[in-house]
């Protein structure tokens, strides 16, 4: 892998979860704490409905989840690598009120994501951790898609104030876009999952979701170039990727309800390993 490959996702998340730290020292002092994820036993039992992983290690992804969210309790938009002090300002005047719940959905994205356990059990606990956040900002006990969409909408306009800006502006808010579109895919495979109604489909669905991750690294791992907008194109190829990716797991979702299609061919194309065509190309993103 090139160079100009650190930064991909990974990296990126564990020197931004790095620089948490930093930030954490210039943060005001906690005005109030917030109620502890390992204690709600209704986020633990949802999470338990999607993951494989035991007990214990949901309680440590919980932990991981509580300590990176108090620690940014209280930050700014610079625990993002969003840096410019005049677009903050006017950031903060606009979306005072949704940006503590903003930095809790990408601190938690950052450290349960990365968290060493497999990597579907991360990501579909991570979901869940983010609903809860997003339900709680909006005083409610369960999240709905308005709900999301409504935060999304202030995240996107937050990230399209960088979008034009320098080229690490532009490479950081590709990045942070990334966390969107993998919610939005994890939430249709859960979906799907629920609607059929099969316990053992789950590891099909977690196998799904590891093969697509592989086959983006995969097409990284063949770019040899290394400039500095690759960041941001490998970024937004992953986000059509899984777009595209989440419009599939939509369109199963919809034949199974409609009765098109069973729980086993259901299976056989989400354990299928995906075959990567030859006609992508990075500068297309």
């Amino acid at each position: 892998m090139v160079n100009s490959l650190k930064f991909h996702k990974s990296h990126i998340i564990a020197c931004l979860c790095i620089a948490a730290f930093s930030v954490f020292a210039s943060c005001k002092p906690h005005s109030q704490q917030i109620s502890g994820f390992e204690a709600n036993e209704n986020l633990k039992s949802s999470i338990s409905e999607y993951v494989t992983c035991t007990s214990d290690t949901i309680n440590m992804l919980l932990t991981s989840a509580d300590s990176i969210c108090q620690l940014v309790d209280t930050c700014s938009l610079e625990f993002l690598d969003l840096n410019n002090d005049d677009v903050n300002k006017y950031l903060v005047s606009l979306h005072k009120e949704e940006i503590p719940t903003i930095l809790k959905l990408y601190a938690s994205y950052d450290v349960v994501t990365q968290f060493p356990t497999d990597e579907a059990n991360g990501a579909f606990a991570w979901h869940e951790i983010a609903s809860t956040l997003i339900a709680e900002h909006y005083g409610k006990k369960q999240v709905d898609i308005a709900d999301v969409d409504t935060i999304f909408n202030v995240i996107d306009g937050i990230l399209g104030s960088y979008a034009a800006g320098s080229q690490y502006d532009m490479n950081i808010s590709a990045w942070r876009w990334v966390m969107l579109s993998d919610y939005r895919l994890i939430d249709a495979y859960k979906k799907l999952y629920r609607s059929s109604n099969e316990p053992s489909l789950l590891k099909s669905v977690h196998k799904s979701y590891i093969n697509f991750l592989e086959m983006y690294r995969n097409r990284c791992n063949q770019i040899e170039d290394s400039y500095s907008d690759l960041p941001r194109e490998l970024a937004c190829m992953q986000i059509a990727m899984m777009d595209d990716k989440r419009k599939e797991i939509e369109s199963l979702t919809i034949q199974f309800t409609q009765g098109k299609t069973s729980v086993q061919d259901i299976r056989l194309k989400l354990e299928k390993i995906p075959v990567d065509n030859d006609d992508w190309n990075i500068y297309d993103y």
